[in-house]
């Protein structure tokens, strides 16, 4: 990229200013590329004039907000630059006393606000007056977070989601709801997308589903994703939420959080979490710890567990950590037979089963990871023949994972 700097002609004229000959289009790529890095968002910034407006776009679209320094901070920023309100769609808000008192001084600023995330929110030790202003001001947004929150009634949970009433996503991440009295009257609300952590540690998450459950709020929502740790009464809790809401139920995320290690086969198999999705249409599994065993096993399960009925199904994808050692490499192969006759007797309109695999390892000199993805690969020969099925292997650690 090339930046043209100030030229002094021959007169006595002002020099001209600097001005980027670099096309905008290409200007803008460049800098969508660098939208999750705010160092470097802040150097482009300084490029020049032009880069400013882009730049921008990304560093004011995600505010957090953790102390009344910084919600005064923004407040006074957003008085002196009106500009960049609309540039804010996702706010994210640390409830404390101090800043919950005072949040109403963005009361008209943030007009565009798309995502609001709300955290350590006690519903019934905020003020009356607090809680009329949350009802009641950015009531358009489409995602609803709400972490380490605790509401006395369920009628102060509802009340604060059904307010908005263009709310597609919700998410719930350690929220307690104490048990309390449903009103028959609360309709079903208008959730796309409703993600629940079971993995946190709250002492009455039973209690908190069961009234979640019994308000009949979340009966026709499509899309599910759900976070669970490897014990059985998560894998419970799990399946509670998924019969509740089953036949309206298209795409399911289960994704599996753990500290240690220890069989995934038996942690699926303890508790049947699909045959109440006769509807799926899309199945993901994330997170799972895996060796070749429970790799050339997990498919064939996932497909034997999944309802008898999924005629709708058109995705499966499987992601899990393999943790290979060198007397791991020698895989034998697959059981295709069993899995060509579920896929032939179940499965009519499905399209894509994914695996991967990300191989998770220490370094060392006689450990040759090309070597074992390559016998991997050749356990799995079958794959050759079957145009639905996918297999990822990812050579290298990996830190987080994301859905295909």
């Amino acid at each position: 990229m090339e930046v043209t700097g100030a030229e002094h002609s021959t007169s006595t004229s002002s020099p001209r200013p600097a001005v980027c000959i670099v096309p905008q289009e290409i200007v803008d790529t460049i800098i969508d590329f660098f939208h999750d890095d705010p160092q470097a968002l802040a150097s482009c910034a300084t490029v020049c004039r032009g880069w400013l407006p882009s730049t921008r776009i990304h560093l004011f679209y995600k505010v957090h907000v953790d102390s009344t320094r910084k919600l005064r901070k923004l407040h006074a920023l957003l008085d002196k630059t009106p500009t960049l309100a609309p540039l804010i769609r996702y706010l994210s808000i640390v409830t404390t006393a101090g800043i919950i008192d005072n949040v109403h001084i963005l009361d008209s600023k943030l007009e565009r606000l798309e995502a609001l995330r709300l955290s350590s929110v006690a519903w019934c030790e905020t003020s009356p007056q607090t809680k009329d202003w949350l009802l009641e001001r950015w009531t358009p947004i489409k995602r609803l977070e709400l972490v380490s929150s605790s509401f006395d009634t369920i009628k102060g949970f509802l009340c604060l989601i059904q307010a908005r009433p263009s709310l597609t996503d919700l998410i719930l991440d350690d929220v307690i709801i104490r048990p309390s009295t449903v009103d028959a009257s609360y309709p079903t609300l208008p959730i796309s997308l409703l993600q629940i952590n079971f993995q946190s540690t709250v002492f009455d998450r039973a209690r908190t589903l069961e009234t979640l459950l019994s308000s009949r709020c979340f009966a026709r929502v499509p899309t599910i994703h759900i976070i669970v740790d490897y014990h059985r009464h998560e894998f419970v809790s799990a399946k509670q939420l998924l019969s509740h809401i089953g036949t309206s139920l298209r795409h399911v995320t289960i994704e599996m959080v753990s500290n240690y290690s220890i069989a995934t086969l038996e942690a699926v198999q303890c508790v049947d979490l699909f045959s109440c999705t006769p509807h799926l249409h899309h199945f993901n599994i994330h997170d799972l710890y895996l060796d070749f065993p429970s790799v050339a096993s997990i498919l064939p399960l996932l497909l034997s567990r999944l309802h008898s009925q999924s005629q709708e199904l058109r995705t499966i994808g499987i992601q899990g950590h393999w943790r290979p050692t060198k007397k791991s490499s020698d895989c034998g192969p697959m059981n295709w037979s069993e899995i060509d006759a579920i896929l032939d007797s179940g499965f009519g309109h499905l399209r894509s089963v994914a695996i991967r695999i990300c191989l998770r390892h220490t370094p060392c000199a006689e450990f040759d990871i090309s070597e074992f993805s390559s016998n991997i690969k050749a356990g799995f020969q079958g794959l050759i023949s079957r145009r639905i099925l996918r297999l990822i292997i990812v050579p290298y650690e990996v830190e987080s994972w994301e859905a295909n």
